[in-house]
């Protein structure tokens, strides 16, 4: 497929929302790829395999721990969405370039683990992730009161937090007890003091928003959904915090496109989402402020049904503009029968200006091999003049 030629957009007020204009591309160079590194190698290729039980990883986050150390978390099992799906975390000592044997970091009997988030405050580090039971296999029975046993309604958001870089964690509770919500992309610590967790609805409401703590994660409050021209578009946002303090979204959609929308106030209300002109998979993308104040988007770029190559671009003006990308990774090579394979879900954290280290997940789908691995990268992404 050839890809049309990349423009920038310009941001213009427009009402509550945000409008887009087609632009020149910026000058922010491409980020380069210096180093790659494996985090977690899938042991089974077959799904139907009983001893397949972590064959299929994926939706990785990657955070930097307090002792400077990277800790990346996962979801593992033979297949997506078994009720053998728990969360695996791994670390490593020399900046992504080698990583730990994982180790177990939730397991709830009878549900499945999803989607795991980072948050990083000072010396404490917040580990989210979701849980509940998306198959009907084995059978639970019809739901008799209470919380939903299968689908969408039964999932809830749990949070744990570590003060000794990851030795030890607090016990694991809800801290949003609203059926089918759930997290994706790494929470954010605003200047202010507040946490921002970004998340999406599962069931039939659909929708992005995001979770809002004021006292350090003792409770939560829910934002507005992001508001969209067209029903069930919006999923799995990641966010960043720009050095005025406004709040810009990226989000998963379904037309090609990647929508970004804003907040001003901490994100407890969200603009309207307004489309760009960077093609986009139908896949989670990931945003990154970093410190010299520049903006780093991590993303497919590719149409739908494609989720590669994953691809990087910098700006330095709070996502108005974007520069060339730079390439990440592409998708493995699978069986000639395969239906998808992808390098996706993407995380990205700042090692020190100039360079930064990403994780994604390495998929292949395929009547006979369903696998996903956990891979890494090292990026150098230059400095800011």
């Amino acid at each position: 497929m050839t890809l049309p030629s990349w423009t920038r957009f310009a941001f213009f007020a427009a009402g509550t929302g945000l409008a887009l204009r087609a632009a020149p591309i910026s000058d922010q160079p491409a980020p380069e790829r210096e180093a790659t590194g494996l985090v977690f190698a899938n042991p089974h290729h077959d799904p139907y395999d009983p001893q397949n039980g972590r064959g299929f990883n994926h939706a990785p986050s990657l955070a930097v721990l307090p002792n400077g150390q990277l800790i990346s978390v996962w979801f593992s099992g033979p297949y997506e969405g078994a009720v053998e799906q728990v969360i695996l975390g791994s670390t490593s000592a020399d900046g992504g370039r080698t990583w730990a044997p994982a180790q177990l970091m939730a397991q709830r009997r009878h549900e499945s683990q999803f989607d795991p988030a980072l948050l990083r405050d000072g010396k404490r580090l917040w580990f989210f992730h979701s849980s509940g039971r998306w198959n009907k296999y084995p059978p639970v029975g019809p739901q008799t009161s209470g919380r939903a046993k299968v689908g969408a309604e039964s999932f809830r958001i749990y949070g744990a937090y570590s003060d000794d870089s990851g030795a030890t964690w607090s016990e694991p509770r809800i801290i949003y007890d609203v059926p089918a919500w759930n997290c994706r992309s790494n929470g954010i610590m605003l200047k202010s003091g507040e946490y921002v967790l970004p998340v999406h609805n599962l069931g039939d409401e659909r929708g992005a928003a995001s979770l809002v703590s004021a006292d350090r994660g003792a409770t939560w409050k829910r934002s507005t959904t992001v508001v969209f021209p067209s029903p069930h578009l919006a999923e799995e946002p990641s966010i960043a915090q720009l050095p005025s303090g406004q709040l810009l979204m990226v989000l998963r959609t379904h037309d090609g496109s990647l929508w970004f929308a804003r907040s001003a106030d901490h994100g407890q209300i969200w603009a309207q989402a307004e489309k760009s002109t960077l093609v986009g998979a139908e896949s989670s993308a990931n945003l990154l402020a970093l410190q010299d104040g520049r903006l780093l988007l991590t993303y497919d770029q590719s149409a739908p049904p494609r989720r590669s190559p994953l691809v990087m671009r910098l700006s330095d003006d709070g996502g108005r503009t974007w520069g060339q990308a730079g390439q990440v990774a592409t998708a493995p090579a699978g069986p000639a029968a395969a239906w998808s394979v992808q390098a996706s879900y993407p995380s990205v954290v700042e090692l020190d200006q100039g360079r930064v280290a990403a994780v994604w997940a390495s998929l292949v789908l395929s009547p006979t091999d369903l696998y996903g691995e956990i891979r890494s990268a090292r990026l150098k992404i230059g400095r800011s003049p």
